[in-house]
């Protein structure tokens, strides 16, 4: 947290122009918590991803915005506070750590698992369960915990371009060769060395690109593990009852009842989606509801992969904040996203919390585009993102902000003001 917040005001005093798009974000996001909580509704801690999203490429500026500025004494004091700065945080975590808690903590967990399961076989509970649904307070209704079951180089370089032949000329001398009969063979080797510069060039920059494709390969890579990581954790029950009661049912309930889902207290986009995965790997309504019926845990499992299936979002947050602000942010932003506690914890659960979080990051990259390019293909990209999130999860529709504040940016402008017109348009008619 004081890392990024200290990002944050970094990021405001070297780059203010590309911060209007995070800052919208991270704000906006913490406002609708604290506006939540203080409306007396409930609020839960994955309710803050999209927010702890910005604190991470806020994070990510303040050990590696350096390579933003320019060669001299700020950037090289920045560079050395951000390397001191990253030691001491793997000192402070290598002397702190105790893994004998992570050890209580996974014990506790399977001995409630357990315990739930020796409940659940007491002839007591037996009876009671084959009484179906009871009446709690306020009308409303709970189902036992019994029917939540799931089965779960080197350089090249030109000739001066006013030198003329007096390079050439030079080698030949130098080589023993008399300009006048051997001029050809000169002129040739001119151009050799000239095609070998433009290589050496283009190769450069190819390079560059590889190497930071294979360092988000690698990441990626890592984010899949750890995700998979404990893919059949707590089954075969559902210890998160909107998992339970919401998605999967509804996402089944697709084959039966048509697509209308006839409830909105969650938008249907990732149902739609569980539906889809549904379809393809068992086959239909008759798999599917076969499935659900004498092992519901595979259509759990089945379901957790498709929540996995959506971990390209970390690749989207590299995009994101490369175009924001450079590689070296969007990569270290990349790589808390994919080991922080709360993107990869539900990502275990068939909730559409982390789902929500890749049409966000498209978004975001396509509002940063906005900002340093003003395209109005960036416009097209933002607003179809921009629905997308808000028909996953509604406070995916935070992002109109930042939409709206790269549109400002542009209209600020000279000459930008028709454009950003026609681009706000264009967004809201595709969101």
């Amino acid at each position: 947290l004081l890392l990024g917040l200290g990002g944050l005001a970094l990021a405001a005093l070297a780059v203010p122009r590309r911060l209007a798009v995070p800052f919208a974000l991270f704000a906006l996001g913490l406002g609708t918590f604290l506006l939540v909580g203080l409306a007396g509704l409930s609020v839960i801690d994955r309710y803050l991803l999209a927010p702890s999203l910005m604190l991470m490429v806020f994070a990510a500026v303040a050990l590696a915005g350096w390579s933003m500025l320019e060669p001299g004494r700020v950037r090289s004091a920045w560079t050395v506070a951000a390397a001191l700065l990253t030691v001491a945080a793997v000192a402070f975590t290598a002397t702190r750590l105790n893994l004998d808690t992570f050890d209580t903590d996974l014990r506790y967990r399977g001995e409630a698992h357990v315990s739930l399961e020796q409940v659940l076989a007491a002839p007591a509970v037996r009876r009671g369960l084959a009484c179906g649904p009871v009446s709690v307070r306020r009308g409303r209704r709970a189902r036992h915990r019994g029917r939540d079951l799931r089965h779960q180089p080197h350089r090249a370089a030109a000739p001066g371009a006013g030198g003329g032949h007096r390079r050439p000329l030079g080698l030949g001398a130098h080589g023993g060769l008399r300009a006048r009969r051997h001029l050809g063979v000169l002129r040739r080797l001119r151009q050799v060395l000239i095609d070998g510069a433009q290589v050496a060039r283009r190769r450069g920059p190819l390079r560059r690109r590889a190497g930071w494709a294979l360092a988000v390969a690698g990441l990626l890579l890592g984010a899949l593990v750890v995700r998979l990581w404990g893919i059949a954790h707590g089954l075969p029950y559902a210890y998160n009852a909107d998992e339970n009661a919401h998605f999967v049912p509804k996402a089944i309930g697709f084959f039966g009842h048509g697509l209308n889902p006839h409830y909105f207290v969650n938008p249907p986009a990732y149902t739609y989606l569980l539906h889809v995965v549904f379809a393809v790997y068992f086959g239909g309504r008759q798999g599917v509801s076969e499935a659900y019926a004498t092992d519901p845990a595979q259509v759990f499992v089945v379901a957790g992969f498709a929540q996995r299936g959506l971990w390209s979002v970390v690749w989207l947050l590299y995009l994101a904040g490369a175009r924001l602000f450079d590689r070296r942010v969007g990569l270290l932003a990349a790589g808390l996203m994919a080991v922080a506690f709360l993107p990869v914890f539900y990502a275990h659960l068939a909730l559409n919390d982390v789902p929500a979080l890749a049409p966000i990051c498209l978004c975001l990259w396509a509002t940063a585009g906005i900002v340093r390019f003003g395209r109005t293909r960036d416009y097209a990209v933002a607003g179809a993102a921009l629905g997308l999130a808000a028909a996953t999860k509604y406070t995916g529709g935070i992002v109109l902000l930042p939409v709206a504040a790269a549109a400002l940016v542009q209209f600020k402008t000279p000459g930008g003001r028709a454009r950003a017109v026609r681009g706000l348009a264009l967004a809201g008619a595709l969101a």
